[in-house]
């Protein structure tokens, strides 16, 4: 099968914007012709049928290579520990398009904080409360202090670290304890 010639056409249907949900390729409900395209596109999910957003291998395998594909994987899939975990440690700030369970989940968390510091917006509020998390993301990524429960924002170790990695987050920081 000539998959490499059929990529060569769905780029450029991509890049002209003349592509359509059903477009004439005889590769269009071939899983292995997706499998294909997922490991070499990185917005192939995007384009790809429903049927192949909700399958569990094609959806590994697009985020192995690509965590920000969460945001196209199908709602079922957004709650799966393994997908998103993998789609977080690839891509910190696919925590975003995870379901709200796994923004509540510490292991998923800690793992997109320590990829991409900022991702501790879309954690659940318990965990911008917890002390470890909020450090992991702040040494990452200083800014991250923003996000942080209030509480934290005066912790000393916290601070400190945060405004090491960058000097502007000192404008997210509360005094009262800093001493």
């Amino acid at each position: 099968i000539d998959y490499a010639k059929e990529e060569r056409n769905f780029k450029f249907r991509i890049k002209k914007a003349k592509f359509v949900k059903s477009p004439e390729s005889k590769y269009w409900t071939n899983k292995d012709y997706w499998m294909y395209l997922v490991l070499r596109n990185n917005f192939a999910l995007y384009h790809a049928p429903d049927s192949f957003k909700s399958d569990r291998e094609i959806v590994l395998s697009a985020i192995k290579e690509y965590g920000y594909a969460l945001r196209y994987v199908a709602n079922e899939l957004k709650s799966d520990f393994e997908i998103v975990l993998k789609a977080v440690k690839n891509a910190g700030f696919a925590l975003e398009y995870a379901a709200d369970e796994m923004k509540s989940n510490r292991q998923v968390v800690m793992a997109a904080v320590k990829n991409a510091g900022f991702a501790l917006e879309y954690a659940a509020d318990e965990l911008k409360s917890d002390r470890e998390v909020v450090l992991a993301a702040v040494q990452e990524y200083g800014l991250a202090l923003e996000y942080a429960a209030d509480e934290l924002k005066s912790d000393r170790e916290i601070v400190l670290t945060a405004v090491e990695r960058d000097t502007r987050a000192l404008q997210f920081c509360t005094t009262q304890q800093l001493g």
